[in-house]
């Protein structure tokens, strides 16, 4: 039961934080040009980093967690298999993040496709993962 926990409350924080991170920049923006000025570039470039970044520890803390005889054996693998495309596109999706951070302005328009289409992956994959293998909507 310590281990459904713990693998449940990591994966749905790890996809909550990884939604908020993604609407952080539309909101600020939003809120910025309603209010008539411009977004707070560098609070939110930091907040977004941490939060990816925390996104990438409790995404690494699940499939950690998930590594146990009981869980695995019950879970399937297709799942499986997304849920590692997943891990992997987050890893990936930080690098383009730092990347894109560290980035002249120039130089951004690519980098910024680059996170926007990791972004894409990320979103499909854990939803496929959370539709295959998430007991709160298992069918049995």
């Amino acid at each position: 039961m310590q281990t459904f926990m713990t693998t449940s409350t990591t994966g749905w924080a790890a996809a909550i934080l990884a939604a908020m991170t993604i609407c952080l920049p539309y909101l600020v923006r939003i809120l910025a040009k309603a209010k008539g000025g411009h977004p707070p570039r560098d609070e939110l470039i930091r907040s977004h980093l941490v939060i990816g970044f925390v996104v990438l520890a409790l995404s690494s803390a699940h499939m950690l967690a998930s590594m146990t005889p009981t869980i695995i054996g019950s879970a399937a693998s297709p799942g499986i298999a997304v849920a590692t495309a997943a891990l992997v596109f987050v890893i990936i999706q930080v690098g383009f993040g730092l990347r894109l951070n560290a980035s002249k302005p120039d130089g951004k328009r690519n980098s910024r496709r680059l996170h926007i289409v990791g972004m894409l992956a990320i979103v499909v994959a854990v939803a496929i993962h959370i539709a295959i293998n998430s007991p709160l909507l298992s069918r049995s």
